[in-house]
């Protein structure tokens, strides 16, 4: 009887690793969103875009209004920058921010940022009307900046 219960205890280990590792080595296709970002603004004041931005480094980039990047352009960016700004977000830490920033109803700034961290299996959308803490906004920046300086590149090589 002991024989019987260990044989059994041992399948069943045996099975739940199999389905763990099965679970953990699932691989992400490479062209998996993993970061969104919208600005805009209710007044039209400020540049309106949108960037998608994908796990093999593709990104997409919009240019809705008020920008001299009025049009839209796929670019390339290093999948190094993007692993930063994961590490940014976690240190944050991002996926505890709260879901909505809304410090002045009238404020014209309005973003919208969602990350997907395939390694963790973490999705996060924050938006915000006006203020939002600091290094949020400045991991913002920097995914707008890194596409910008993308977009411009490949605007230049097209003349």
């Amino acid at each position: 009887m002991k024989i019987l219960i260990k044989i059994i205890t041992c399948a069943v280990l045996t099975v739940c690793v199999s389905i763990t590792t099965k679970a953990q080595t699932m691989p992400v296709a490479k062209d998996s969103l993993c970061i969104y970002l919208y600005r805009g603004s209710f007044n039209d004041a400020l540049p309106e875009f949108e960037i998608k931005i994908y796990k093999n480094g593709m990104v997409n980039y919009k240019g809705i209004k008020n920008t001299t990047r009025q049009f839209e352009m796929q670019v390339n960016i290093d999948a190094e920058e993007i692993d930063l700004y994961f590490i940014i977000a976690n240190a944050m830490p991002f996926f505890n921010l709260q879901k909505s920033y809304t410090e002045n109803f009238f404020a014209v700034e309005k973003s919208i940022i969602e990350m997907t961290d395939y390694s963790t299996s973490k999705t996060k959308k924050v938006m915000r009307r006006g203020k939002i803490p600091k290094a949020l906004l400045a991991l913002e920046d920097r995914i707008i900046i890194t596409v910008e300086k993308a977009v411009d590149e490949a605007v230049a090589k097209q003349k």
